[in-house]
């Protein structure tokens, strides 16, 4: 883990304590575990909340978020199959979803946008925080 990487998670901590985010998040100390902690329901409720982090925030960090199903500014991308997927600014996203095997859990913030496709029974978690989105359901799926 390099200095520049524990500077941006510890620059980011401070802005979510500052927007009052609760005190686990000094637990908090790498890019991995500060993405689980986004998708948990609480992160999922303070970024709603907030509008959290700000755009510049992901734009900075890019290079750290490879990886870990964050698509930042990424144009027009096409996934399938992803449990968890946040779409940041400039990022227009085709996502497949199908089957039951875990909740697709879908963020879109800071204008991101997402056609999503989901067939056999997906069970879909889409969370729009500052984005836009259409669905289309074939054969049962269900949305939370």
């Amino acid at each position: 883990m390099t200095t520049q990487h524990n500077k941006s998670v510890d620059a980011i901590r401070a802005m979510a304590l500052q927007t009052g985010a609760c005190k686990k998040i000094n637990r908090i100390q790498d890019f991995p575990d500060l993405i689980k902690l986004m998708f948990t329901p609480q992160g999922i409720e303070f970024c709603q909340g907030h509008n959290f982090p700000a755009v510049e925030v992901f734009r900075e960090n890019q290079s750290n978020l490879q990886g870990l199903e964050i698509y930042v500014d990424a144009g027009d991308i096409t996934l399938k199959g992803k449990e968890y997927v946040c779409l940041v600014g400039d990022t227009k996203a085709t996502i497949e979803a199908s089957r039951p095997q875990f909740t697709h859990t879908i963020i879109l913030m800071h204008g991101a946008r997402a056609k999503i496709n989901a067939k056999d029974y997906a069970v879909l978690n889409i969370v729009n925080i500052s984005g836009e989105y259409s669905e289309e359901c074939k054969i049962n799926c269900v949305r939370l």
